[in-house]
């Protein structure tokens, strides 16, 4: 507290600027001390990237959350990036009060652990603060552990520390320090079950074949289609025969084991048995690898496999729990000969349900990694330029934290077959038929929004639907609606796409999503989009629903850059569809002279004054290409307006 008021420091992505700055409008006015980041990296401050600036500015951070009672965490869409994890991390050991802007579960110990391990290893947090950390965790596990075993009975699946079930059941398994996120999607589920099973019998033998009948005749079914299972076993002073007796009964089953010591009133033998069972989608998912599996062997045995290739997903769908955003690309490209993989072991169902193998047994974390970064330690490229690519694209709007979640997005394929260029896919497969599959793949899944690379995956797209998409801007961008979903094709990620034209792209497809019901009843201004440009503007439809073009001005260097300035003009269609409404937009960066000039030009057209002194319309029915040849010369007079405005 500073003089009565409460010191808060803002973290979080950088890419949420927007977000910063009404947050610390916010918090200001309910009369806090706010602490706020002093440049966007993320949102183009690009200084922040030349070396050592980053390092410093992290190191600021620090202190800015010594600086204060509370940090309020920026966790748009739930996204919490490696800096921001630090630093929860470290206002935990610091006991500050932490808070988010979207609810979220708070980091466990063993989160908090890791990242102040690696604030240690950057400098960032002194020898004696880490042996002070390793202190705490120590005591903080300690004090779990003693709360877990606490417990009697059978183990409660409903509990409140997850800190608690963690450490006790690691514990249990004789584990300190392991990745434990595969056992917390157990606590994480949704569709988890519990079964208490009390033995009858005059003694333990007859007691414990009691609980062995029950779970045959009533729940094995259900146990063998399980994903993970944890088994209690509580009431029993030599827990090792039960044990051994009950893991016969459960042979080649996923199972965690737990034993409790017996409670004052736990009578006889008594066991607890969680249970992940696979959701109604993954079920389905199954079903269709095993139908495409079937279809594409067929295609094998049709063409003959001395021509044919191996075939898999990219996406493991068994992480999927709502697929947000599908990415389809034409085919995967690892090019692995069909005649060196083991037909019967190695091609199938399970190579289309559980996706690459180069990510067969990696948890979320370590797949996500490999897939953004950049570099390994011996400066090697690394990542996916797919994935980096289309994360800028999405970033632009806003949208890009989602390929952080493999539950939300799935990276999939028009054709199956692996080769290392679509072109050696041969010949005498049906394309549209495996086309057909991934269809059948986008009416299970029904991903918000999908988007096809390329011209090929497009045509695929077309063919297997019996459709023709829609040609926003020629070759890079089309759309078309699918159900539910909104499909966008753009140019493949292996072509440049310029910072402007993702930028373009990005908005126009963050659009649509926004905005659902007016998209489409704008749609007549996205098809006026690819007709109308010029040099040194970008376009795009906003939030409003505006087709805006926005001119950059030119700097000293004698380049076009939004930190210039701009002049900036909306085209939009009005609520209620019977006039476009051509505007100035964001009025403090227009000087009087530029909207003198657009008056002067719409007046001259016989655009009206509408009663926005900044705003100009005209009817609807006026054909598209007059308004094309206005649009097109208006831009041409701004271009020339700012040229000649600069000489002056």
């Amino acid at each position: 507290m500073v003089n009565g008021f409460k010191v808060i420091t803002l973290c979080g992505s950088t890419r949420f600027k927007d977000e910063f700055l009404e947050a610390q409008k916010r918090l200001t006015l309910e009369g806090n001390i706010v602490i706020s980041v002093g440049l966007f990296g993320h949102s183009g401050d690009d200084v922040v990237w030349t070396e050592g600036v980053k390092d410093m500015l992290d190191r600021q951070h620090l202190a800015k959350i010594d600086l204060a009672d509370e940090i309020f965490v920026i966790n748009v869409g739930g996204y919490i990036g490696d800096s921001t994890r630090r630093e929860i991390a470290y206002a935990e050991f610091k006991g500050k009060t932490i808070t988010y802007i979207e609810e979220c579960r708070n980091p466990s110990i063993y989160d908090n652990y890791a990242a102040l391990g690696e604030l240690h290893e950057s400098g960032k947090l002194s020898d004696e603060e880490w042996e002070k950390a390793e202190r705490r965790f120590d005591e903080k596990r300690n004090a779990a552990i003693a709360e877990y075993n606490a417990c009697q009975g059978p183990w409660p699946y409903q509990w409140k520390n997850m800190d608690a079930v963690v450490c006790g059941v690691l514990q249990q398994m004789g584990v300190v320090s392991i990745d434990y996120l595969d056992l917390k999607d157990l606590y994480d589920a949704d569709c988890v079950f519990e079964a208490r099973i009390k033995g009858k019998g005059v003694n333990g033998e007859e007691q414990l074949q009691s609980i062995i009948d029950t779970i045959k005749s009533e729940y094995l079914v259900q146990l063998r289609s399980s994903k993970k299972i944890v088994v209690t076993l509580c009431g029993s002073s030599d827990s090792s025969k039960l044990l051994e007796k009950l893991a016969d009964c459960m042979d080649t089953l996923n199972v965690v084991w737990q034993t409790r010591c017996p409670h004052a009133e736990v009578e006889g033998i008594e066991i607890s048995i969680v249970f992940v069972m696979e959701s109604e989608l993954q079920t389905e998912l199954r079903k269709w690898s095993k139908e495409t599996a079937s279809s594409y062997l067929e295609e094998v045995k049709r063409v003959g496999e001395s021509v044919a290739t191996s075939f898999y997903n990219q996406s493991d769908l068994s992480r999927v729990k709502k697929c947000e955003l599908m990415i389809i690309g034409i085919n995967p490209g690892a090019g692995c000969p069909f005649s060196q993989w083991d037909l019967k072991n190695k091609i199938g169902p399970d190579f289309l349900y559980k996706g690459n193998p180069c990510f067969e047994g990696k948890t979320n974390k370590v797949i996500i990694r490999e897939m953004s970064e950049d570099y390994y330690p011996d400066k090697r490229r690394y990542g996916w330029d797919l994935w980096k690519k289309i994360h800028k694209l999405l970033d632009y709007s806003g949208k890009g934290d989602i390929l952080y979640h493999l539950d939300r997005f799935v990276l999939t394929n028009m054709v199956f077959f692996g080769t290392a260029s679509e072109g050696e896919i041969p010949k005498e497969i049906n394309k549209t038929l495996c086309a057909k599959q991934t269809v059948r793949l986008i009416d299970l899944l029904t991903p918000k929004l999908i988007l096809l690379l390329g011209d090929q995956c497009k045509t695929l797209f077309e063919d297997a639907n019996n459709t023709k998409m829609i040609e926003i801007e020629a070759r890079n961008l089309s759309y078309c609606r699918l159900g539910n979903s909104y499909v966008f094709a753009i140019k493949h990620t292996a072509h440049f796409y310029s910072n402007v034209k993702c930028e373009e792209i990005s908005k126009t497809i963050c659009y649509a999503l926004d905005n659902p019901d007016k998209f489409e009843g704008k749609f007549k201004l996205v098809q006026l989009k690819h007709k109308v440009g010029s040099n040194g503007s970008i376009q795009w439809i906003n939030s409003e629903g505006e087709l805006v073009h926005e001119y950059f001005c030119k700097g000293i260097n004698g380049k076009y850059e939004r930190g210039n300035g701009i002049i900036a003009v909306g085209l939009k269609i009005d609520n209620e569809g019977n006039k476009y409404v051509l505007s100035v937009l964001s009025e403090g960066n227009h000087p009087d002279k530029f909207k003198k000039m657009l008056c002067d030009y719409c007046e001259k057209n016989k655009w009206s004054k509408s009663s926005n002194d900044l705003s100009y319309t005209v009817g609807i029915s006026t054909s598209e290409d007059v308004i094309v040849d206005f649009m097109s010369s208006l831009l041409e007079e701004m271009k020339t307006y700012r040229e000649k405005d600069l000489k002056e």
